[in-house]
Parts: structure tokens; C-alpha cells; sequence
């Protein structure tokens, strides 16, 4: 049920892309339908390997037990791959910004804010973590997720379309949480550690993003010429402060608790 429901999840996205159904969209659909079916395929085969490995199908077990047998260790690449596309993790993330520049806006917070989260769930449930140490596998993902939260942020700040920018920054703020499950995969004494910070990172930045990009139409509505327009403006600004962790804000918090646990 897991699958079928990530599966569904992610084939129906594909509507939402392409839902203007002008040559940007037709190509980010494009683009958005490879990366998706791909990693579908990556994800599938890494279950497959784990619930032969495990002998069982039940998610409760299956991270404790997919390393008894060694075609558990064939899954753990094919899982970390197939749900980093869906985060979006530097390098699967090319469908990522011309998906979200595509789609229309209530999409956009769709994706944004519940689908990079659920490449996230799929590492929490199905990977190994606080079992096992995977340091093989788990210290180039550390260092991927770093090198994410320095490129998102550099191409970010190149882009002059907001949907784009805001995209980016999704991929740097991926990029950490990427880090963290990289750490928990090389050091499973400090998992009870990460797991409730990287849940409160993964709220956080959900709700903060989805938030961004419905600000975005204060300016393709009649809003703008309304006198809440600085309103508008003022809410989105102490958003992205709080994405970048200012103090006495949520994003503060979400980020200290990660990288103290990260520590």
C-alpha cells in the first residue's frame, strides 16, 4: 500500500504539471514524467530486494531485519536513489524547477509543499537507519546534501522568475535534510537524534514554502492594488527570514534542532 499510494502519488502529479498545457509545461511534463516513472522503477526494485531479504512486507519490520540476507544491500541504493528524485536531491533534481516554474500555483504548493516531503518519508520507512551503519553509502549522500545547500541557494539567487528561485531554495533546503539521513545512515547511535529533528525541519519547511508561493499571487491578482498589498509583501519577507533560520522564528528553531543533531 505504501507503493502503490507513493506510485499514484506521483503519476497523477503529472496533470498538475502540465495543466497549462502550453510548450514550457508540455516540456516540464516532459521532463517530470521520465524523472517520476524512473525513480518508480529504482523504488519498486529497492522493495523488492528489501522484502526478499527481510522475509516480510510489514514496514515495521522491514528496516530491522532487509540487512540479514546481503540483497539487502542492493536496496539500499535503489531505495536512497528512487526517493531522492522525489525529494529532489542534488543530482536527480533537474525535473524539479521547471516543474514548479510550470505548474500553476495551487499545484505549485502541491508539489512543494507535500511531494519532496514524501521522498523524505520514503527514506524514514524504508531505510535501515538507527540498525545499521552504512557509512559506504551514507557519507556521499552527507556530502551530496552539503554540496545541495550551497548550489540551490547560488542558482537561486541567479533566477529572476520567483516560482524558479523559490524552486532552488527547495533544493538546498533538501539538501540538508539529504545530509541528515546521510548521517543516520553512518552513525545509527545518533538516529533518535536526527529522526525528530529532521520531522520538525520537514514540517517546517512544508509549511513555510507552501506558504511562499501562494504569496506569489499577491502579483497575478487584482490583490495587489488592494491596501493589504504591503501586508502581502511583509508576510512573504518574514517567510523566507524564517526559512533562513532567523532568530525568534520557526525556521530557527527547525534548523538548530538539525543541526545540533547533525552535531
Amino acid at each position: 500500500t505504501f507503493y502503490v499510494l507513493f506510485a499514484l502519488m506521483s503519476l497523477s502529479a503529472y496533470g498538475l504539471v502540465v495543466h497549462r498545457l502550453d510548450a514550457a509545461a508540455r516540456r516540464a511534463g516532459r521532463a517530470y514524467i521520465v524523472f517520476a516513472i524512473t525513480g518508480e522503477i529504482l523504488l519498486v526494485s529497492g522493495i523488492f530486494f528489501a522484502v526478499r531479504a527481510a522475509g516480510t512486507a510489514s514496514l515495521d519490520d522491514l528496516p530491522a531485519r532487509m540487512l540479514a540476507n546481503p540483497a539487502g544491500l542492493a536496496a539500499v541504493p535503489l531505495i536512497l536513489l528512487g526517493c531522492g528524485i522525489k525529494a529532489g536531491a542534488v543530482p536527480l533534481h533537474p525535473w524539479l524547477p521547471v516543474s514548479y516554474a510550470a505548474a500553476p500555483l495551487p499545484a505549485t504548493v502541491a508539489l512543494a509543499g507535500v511531494m519532496s516531503k514524501a521522498g523524505v518519508l520514503g527514506c524514514l520507512r524504508l531505510l535501515p537507519l538507527g540498525h545499521a551503519s552504512l557509512a559506504g553509502w551514507g557519507m556521499p549522500v552527507v556530502w551530496l546534501g552539503l554540496a545541495a545547500t550551497i548550489y540551490g541557494v547560488a542558482i537561486g539567487l541567479c533566477q529572476r522568475d520567483a516560482k524558479t528561485a523559490l524552486a532552488y531554495s527547495s533544493v538546498s533546503q533538501m539538501g540538508f535534510l539529504a545530509a541528515a539521513v546521510g548521517v543516520g545512515l553512518t552513525t545509527p547511535t545518533g538516529w533518535a537524534l536526527l529522526l525528530p529533528a529532521i520531522l520538525v525541519y520537514s514540517l517546517h519547511h512544508g509549511l513555510a514554502k507552501s506558504a511562499l508561493f501562494l504569496t506569489l499571487g499577491v502579483s497575478d491578482t487584482g490583490i495587489a492594488a488592494r491596501p493589504w498589498r504591503g501586508a502581502a509583501f511583509a508576510v512573504a519577507a518574514v517567510l523566507g527570514l524564517s526559512l533562513a533560520g532567523m532568530s525568534l522564528t520557526g525556521g530557527a528553531v527547525a534548523k538548530s534542532a538539525l543541526k545540533d543533531a547533525i552535531g
